[in-house]
């Protein structure tokens, strides 16, 4: 492996009161980490060879020590590739601040549809105004900008008309997911939609993106759907069918990446941060030892020493799909919440769900369908991004 970016929560919590937190932030129940231990954090992340940081929380700008963060990791020789935010502390003074330093990450903000189910979601009045303003600044201050939209049985019939929305906004990509009910999220199960219910809905969006044009350049619907620039690809897909890839990687994303939590946690990608009892516990954290020793530890190295072949023995049934290459198995942080025994080879029921459910072939056929309708130079059947 060769790590590269570490995704950190700065803090654990926030000036939002949103109501899916997977967190907890409203409630403060992971930690504010003291000034002294992030800058120590910095140098270990320097010390490892990382040379790219992603920066979110909570919320990242609560923080009053957080240009001087900024000012030790660039100090080290990191990039700051994102800064993630809800955009209501996002003002002149950062972005000018960050321009000064010849720091230019890309500013991403959560934009949920319309004023109401915006400012609904964030527990926040007037959050959507304060979400368009960053939007609007950042533009103004030439900062490349990205969102992330939450799905659910209330603003599913918007994102139409929230696509075109961040395109006026000059919004460069934007990831699309369902709500899930973790977190302060547990009693929204009346909102939440089901894989079929969110797919269904991609799948009668996707024509309409083309049809307006692609207004948001990079696009990503869940794992179903992924658009770059107008090359479009199932994202769910990893190795194609037709040869052995027993030996590839299952997780290979967790060979370039680590997530580092406000509580010292040290997870190998972001998404099994909301996954604290059925998985977290069994990673090292930064109160028993550092950021180098823990990348050594036996935990990381078991998880991505896993192999495709690791899992299709541990799920036999896996090992007779049609689909065990172009599926990979799946995300191991949803296969842990399914088994409910912190299972890492455990079968993720989504990815299922995608390649049995029809879905992978659906959106072939419609990606092949809208071909004609593509603009000259786009990518063609089966191109990736």
């Amino acid at each position: 492996r060769s790590l590269q970016l570490a995704f950190w929560s700065l803090t654990g919590h926030c000036n939002y009161r949103c109501k899916h937190c997977y967190m907890s932030a409203p409630h403060g129940v992971l930690p504010h980490p003291a000034t002294e231990w992030c800058l120590d954090v910095v140098d270990q992340i320097a010390a490892c060879g990382i040379t790219r940081v992603s920066l979110t929380g909570g919320e990242p700008l609560i923080r009053r020590d957080f240009l001087q963060i900024v000012d030790r990791i660039l100090e080290r020789g990191i990039q700051i590739d994102v800064i993630m935010t809800n955009g209501a502390l996002l003002d002149e003074h950062i972005l000018d601040e960050l321009a000064a330093r010849n720091c230019r990450p890309e500013i991403h903000v959560s934009y949920d549809g319309p004023k109401q189910w915006h400012d609904w979601l964030r527990g926040v009045d007037g959050a959507y105004e304060s979400v368009r303003r960053a939007l609007e600044l950042c533009r103004e201050r030439g900062f490349m900008t990205g969102c992330n939209l939450v799905l659910h049985k209330g603003n599913l019939q918007t994102l139409r008309e929230t696509v075109c929305e961040l395109a006026e906004l000059g919004v460069g990509s934007l990831k699309v997911d369902r709500l899930k009910c973790v977190g302060e999220g547990a009693s929204l199960t009346d909102y939440a939609l089901s894989a079929r219910e969110e797919y269904e809905a991609y799948l009668d969006y996707i024509p309409h993106y083309v049809e307006d044009g692609m207004p948001v350049p990079v696009l990503k619907l869940a794992d179903l759907f992924y658009a770059n620039k107008g090359r479009f690809r199932v994202d769910a897909e990893w190795y194609p069918e037709g040869a052995d890839y027993s030996g590839k990687p299952l997780s290979p994303s967790a060979r370039v990446m680590v997530y580092l939590g406000p509580d010292g946690r040290i997870l190998p990608y972001i998404p099994m941060a909301d996954q604290v009892d059925a998985i977290e516990r069994s990673f090292p954290t930064f109160d028993d030892r550092t950021l180098s020793e823990a990348l050594s530890d036996a935990s990381f190295e078991g998880f991505i020493g896993m192999t495709l072949g690791d899992f299709l023995e541990h799920n036999p049934g896996c090992a007779s799909c049609a689909y065990r290459n172009r599926c990979g198995g799946g995300c191991r942080a949803r296969a842990v919440v399914e088994s409910g025994e912190s299972d890492v080879l455990g079968v993720d029921s989504e990815a299922c769900q995608i390649f049995l459910g029809g879905y992978y072939d659906r959106v072939k056929g419609l990606i092949a369908d809208l071909q004609p309708a593509m603009p000259k130079g786009s990518n063609k059947e089966g191109c990736g991004c």
